[in-house]
């Protein structure tokens, strides 16, 4: 059974693009991968599931069918991998780390001692 990737993902694009994305390009997914989360006439947010890692050849499917479109996919999946692809078609950037495990980052935000006020530093 694959980790679960959890993909936090943004598009601008046009409302038309927008429409179409959302019309057209989920049918691959279970429906119970996919859950909007804001939507906008030139924007759109979701969070979209994945088997292992992000879904690249469903970004690069979007940059290919669609013209000037840009993406932020912010994910992470339980084994404890994240990262982020961030741009356009022609301009990407990816970034990965280990984040820890689901197991690892219980274990840390276990209860601790009472949480410090947090200092700020006065501007004069």
């Amino acid at each position: 059974m694959p980790n679960d990737c959890w993909n936090t993902i943004s598009i601008k694009a046009t409302n038309e693009q927008i429409n179409s994305i959302l019309s057209n390009d989920f049918q691959s997914f279970p429906p119970s991968a996919f859950k909007k989360i804001q939507f906008g006439k030139e924007m759109i947010i979701f969070k979209l599931w994945s088997a292992w890692g992000p879904d690249s050849s469903f970004i690069e499917t979007l940059f290919n069918k669609y013209e000037n479109i840009w993406i932020l996919n912010m994910w992470h999946e339980e084994g404890g991998n994240a990262g982020v692809i961030v741009g356009t078609k022609d301009n990407i950037s990816e970034l990965s780390w280990d984040e820890g495990c689901i197991e690892e980052i219980v274990n840390r935000m276990r209860d601790g001692d009472t949480m410090p006020e947090p200092v700020f530093q006065s501007s004069s």
